[in-house]
């Protein structure tokens, strides 16, 4: 249960940032990241090769990181507009 749901955040995060100012990339990535979670869950039910825990759990570690990286860069852009306050 915990990698539909898994799968259903990391997908559902993947898709707004096709929508919006991060690399689409990263995006497209997580919706495979998302997918493949959800092929790790059906595997009781299914024959699945081993390998698809271990590139899963890689392709995690790899958008977790561009993730963090693109929204720090992001965050870390100068704004035009200006702050309340200043």
């Amino acid at each position: 249960m915990t990698d539909v749901l898994e799968g259903a955040w990391i997908g559902a995060f993947s898709i707004g940032m096709l929508g919006g100012g991060l690399p689409r990339w990263i995006g497209w990535l997580g919706i495979i990241l998302g997918a493949s979670r959800w092929l790790k869950a059906a595997g009781p039910f299914v024959a699945l090769p081993s390998a698809i825990a271990l590139v899963g759990g890689m392709l995690l570690l790899v958008w977790f990181v561009a993730t963090l990286v693109s929204l720090t860069r992001l965050a870390m852009r100068p704004s035009s507009a200006p702050r309340h306050g200043h």
